[in-house]
């Protein structure tokens, strides 16, 4: 546990120590200029990434066909990668790097999402500490099941919306479009003890007054397009993409403002199911320790969902192992 508050620490605010701080320029003087600090990411890199994937894989050009989330005939189980850097000096890289598995399984009206493994590593001063966590950390979450979306059935779970070392789930199921677009609306916490204590007020067990500022809810509003369709074996395929920026202001550990700026690619089989999706980010951070006037770094996250393993239709490798 000791690791996971470190890289938990690391993933918001860099790593203190790791080498000198690389001249940049002074932080701009209002939130508003922040997204000017960083890109959005490019997209081809994202491409690229599912036909890496999906090289044993017979990919052609496909027609549209219906896009609807249906329940899946057996057990379907994905591979959660996530991988948080910051570059605190020219030439040294810190973060914090996680490989998960979880399964999806049909429970009559509604499905349950389980976390199986997690590993995940931390890297400082050149060195990278591995550790196995325990999954139970992370109780099952029961999910709805509706044509265009999945949603979570009661108050909100730890492994559905809140961000950890394994990112919220929620944010890599995307909602599917009637047409061809759809806006995504998420709503996640930033850590675990902020999705307990929201469940905790809605349960009436804590008082319904704001909780503080860096345990706010983290707000997302997406616009997703189809870009392409594909046919990836027999299955007809469509490729999602979309971008997004977040603002956050007051965080705890220093963080004073955030700004990131998202990217997505999914590839969503017509059979019912995502066979990966991608998200990554840019991110610029002002951190400011005890009376220091404050310096700010760049960083990136990466979250990749894939399918790994299914009873029917194409699935991809696993990403190699923590070590």
């Amino acid at each position: 546990m000791r690791l996971a508050a470190l890289g938990m620490a690391l993933a918001l605010t860099g790593c203190d120590g790791c080498g000198e701080p690389a001249p940049v320029p002074a932080p701009p003087p209002k939130p508003g200029a922040d997204l000017d600090m960083v890109q959005v990411p490019e997209r081809e890199p994202l491409r690229r990434r599912f036909q890496e994937a999906a090289t044993q894989l017979t990919i052609a050009p496909g027609e549209p066909a219906p896009l609807t989330y249906h329940e899946p005939p057996c057990t379907l189980r994905y591979q959660v990668v996530a991988e948080t850097f910051a570059k605190p000096g020219d030439d040294e890289q810190a973060g914090v790097v996680t490989r998960a598995e979880v399964e999806l399984q049909p429970a009559g009206d509604h499905l349950t999402l389980t976390l199986t493994a997690i590993h995940s590593a931390l890297l400082a001063h050149g060195d990278r500490t591995p550790a196995t966590i325990n999954p139970a950390i992370w109780p099952p979450a029961e999910l709805h099941l509706s044509p265009r979306a999945l949603t979570e059935e009661g108050a909100p779970s730890d492994l559905w919306t809140a961000h950890s070392q394994l990112p919220a789930l929620a944010s890599l199921f995307p909602p599917l479009p009637e047409a061809d677009s759809v806006r995504w609306s998420l709503r996640t916490f930033p850590r675990i003890e902020a999705a307990r204590e929201e469940r905790e007020r809605l349960a009436g067990k804590r008082a319904s007054a704001s909780p503080p500022l860096e345990q706010q809810a983290l707000e997302q509003l997406a616009e997703l397009r189809i870009s392409e369709w594909l046919l990836i074996e027999d299955t007809p395929a469509a490729v999602l993409e979309g971008q997004w920026d977040a603002l956050v202001e007051a965080l705890d550990m220093g963080e004073k403002r955030r700004a990131e700026r998202w990217r997505l690619h999914a590839v969503f089989l017509a059979s019912g199911w995502p066979l990966q999706v991608v998200t990554t980010a840019n991110v610029w951070r002002f951190v400011v320790q005890g009376k220091d006037e404050g310096e700010h770094s760049i960083g990136s996250r990466y979250r990749e969902l894939r399918l790994v393993d299914a009873c029917e239709g194409p699935v991809l490798p696993r990403v190699e192992a923590v070590r």
